[in-house]
C-alpha cells in the first residue's frame, strides 16, 4: 500500500473548544515559512489541495510532484452511508515520506494531545513508520509547542505515550 498514517475516532464530533486547540496548534506549527513551503498554497478551479485550517477541518498536501494523497482531518463526524455497521470512524493519508509527512506526523500528534484530554473522546493513531519515521514531526511539536518526544511509535505501530 506504500507508507500510510492511519487513525480511527469515535462515531461523534471533536468538540469545538477541544478542535480549536488542535487547529491553533497546528497553525503554529505551520507558520514557520519553512514548514509552510512544503505545503500546497495554491487555490485551483478543481479540488483544492492548498491547505485549510478552519473550525472543522485541517487539510493540505504537498507542493507539486513532493505530493501524494491530500491529509484530511475533520471535527464532525459523517456517517458512512454504504458501511452503517461501522463502530469507528477511519481515516488515512499515503504519504510515500514526501516532504510534507512532517505536516501530518505533527498534526496527528497535535490532534492526539488535545483529543485524549478529554474523557468521552479518543483518537487511535497508527503507522507504517517507527518511532524514527516521526522524529521530524515530534521534534517540530516539541520546538514550537512544547510538547511531543513524551510520543513514541510502540511495537504494535500506534502512537502513544513513551512507557
Amino acid at each position: 500500500m506504500g507508507y500510510t498514517h492511519y487513525w480511527n475516532t469515535p462515531l461523534k464530533d471533536v468538540d469545538q473548544k477541544t478542535w480549536d486547540a488542535i487547529a491553533t496548534d497546528f497553525s503554529k506549527v505551520v507558520s514557520d515559512p519553512k514548514i509552510l513551503a512544503l505545503l500546497d498554497q495554491e487555490e485551483r478551479k478543481e479540488y483544492s489541495q492548498k491547505l485549510r485550517i478552519t473550525s472543522d477541518e485541517i487539510l493540505f498536501n504537498g507542493v507539486g510532484e513532493l505530493s501524494h494523497e491530500t491529509f484530511i482531518l475533520e471535527r464532525k463526524f459523517t456517517p458512512n452511508s454504504f458501511r452503517p455497521e461501522e463502530k469507528e470512524n477511519f481515516g488515512f493519508c499515503k504519504t510515500a515520506r514526501k516532504p510534507y509527512d512532517v505536516c501530518v506526523t505533527a498534526c496527528l500528534i497535535i490532534a492526539h494531545h488535545h483529543i485524549e484530554k478529554q474523557p468521552d473522546n479518543y483518537i487511535k493513531v497508527s503507522s507504517d513508520g517507527e518511532t524514527e519515521d516521526w522524529m521530524d514531526g515530534i521534534k517540530l511539536c516539541e520546538k514550537v509547542l512544547d510538547y511531543g518526544f513524551e510520543y513514541e511509535i510502540n511495537s504494535q505501530g500506534e502512537l502513544g505515550a513513551k512507557a
